[in-house]
Order: structure tokens, then sequence, then C-alpha cells
């Protein structure tokens, strides 16, 4: 007698249904736990406090702090920027020589940064309040150079940035941000959010 193969019986369509929905379903929940998980990493921060510069602020706790130097008293760079720069929050400090005002500061500073920055582009200057003192607030854009590396053939990136400035008592404090040109938007609440959180003491 010959044996017969047995096959198994093909799903009913409404148990494909159910699960085709379990999978869905599944996935779903997956996506809403990470995106959980990372608003809640995202939303962390991380305090910093300079008692000489009577200035405190909070920054990302995700990003990632440079060594600072002397005139730059904090530098935190976002290490998930979407492009080959890093989105960068910093905090610059210099000397104000006597008899000088806040608008001669903001000149200089703006030349000094056409001077520092390749195919610098002033893109315009703004009275502002900021912390509740009177501030100068600078935005232009510049070409940052491509990392470097053995086979990275990345391009260079349009840089947008913005300079707060502000002086307090015989120092300028100047509060920067930067991204990349093309996503300048993304980072913007993330930036206002930095600047929101800042103290500043003294004069």
């Amino acid at each position: 007698m010959q044996a017969t193969a047995a096959f198994p019986e093909k799903p009913h369509a409404g148990e494909e249904h159910r699960s085709a929905l379990v999978v869905i379903l599944t996935v779903v929940v997956a996506l809403l736990l990470g995106l959980a998980l990372r608003t809640a990493v995202e939303g962390r921060s991380t305090s910093y406090s300079n008692s000489g510069a009577g200035v405190s602020l909070n920054y990302p706790a995700a990003w990632i702090r440079a060594n600072s130097g002397e005139s730059t008293l904090l530098s935190a760079s976002d290490p998930r920027s979407p492009t080959a720069f890093a989105s960068t929050f910093s905090l610059r400090t210099r000397a104000v020589p006597q008899g000088q005002t806040l608008n001669d500061v903001a000149t200089g500073w703006r030349l000094s940064r056409s001077n520092a920055l390749a195919e610098f582009s002033d893109l315009g200057a703004r009275d502002t309040t900021f912390g509740g003192r009177r501030a100068i607030r600078l935005h232009y854009a510049y070409v940052a150079p491509a990392p470097g590396g053995a086979g990275m053939a990345l391009l260079p990136v349009v840089v947008e940035a913005y300079d707060t400035i502000v002086v307090a008592g015989d120092r300028a404090l100047i509060f920067t941000t930067a991204s990349d040109a093309d996503h300048s938007d993304e980072y913007a609440a993330r930036f206002n959010t930095i600047l929101s959180s800042v103290k500043m003491s003294g004069k």
C-alpha cells in the first residue's frame, strides 16, 4: 500500500488576519517604547556653573562636552547630529576694554568671526534682551571643512550660527549655537531650551 503524504492545512483567512494584527501591534508597541525611551534620554540635562563668570545653565546630558580653553568656558555637541557637522552650543568670554560698549564688543566679535571662519556670511544683527540684560544677537553662516580620515569623502558643511552677546562688568559673555544650515530648524527648540536655562549674576 502506497503512503499518502500529509500536508498541513492552510490557515483560515481569519487566523492570518489575527496573526498580522499581532505582528503590527508588536511593532507599534516597540516603536512607542523606543520613542518614549529616546524622549526620556533627550529630556535629561547636565548642569554647568562658572562662579568666576557668574553664569550657570543646563545642556542635554547626552551631548559630549569638549575640553574648554581660556576663552571658551563650555562647548557641548550632539553626537547624534544628522550630518558631519555636530550641532554645538558654546559659551565664550572675553575682556571688555574700559570705555567700550556692547555695540563695540559686538562689532569686534563680528570682525573676528569673519576673519576666522571660511566663507563667512553676515546674516544680520539685532538688539534683544537676554537674562534680563540688553544683548545683541548676531546671525551668520560659514563653511565648515569636512572631517578628515582615511577613506572619508565627505563634503564641507554650510553652518548656520547665532551669537548672543551680553556685557557683565568688565567681561563679555558670548553664547553660540551652531548647526548644519539644512537642519537648523530641527535644533531650534533644543538651543532655545539651553538659552532659556541660562542664569547670570553680577552687574
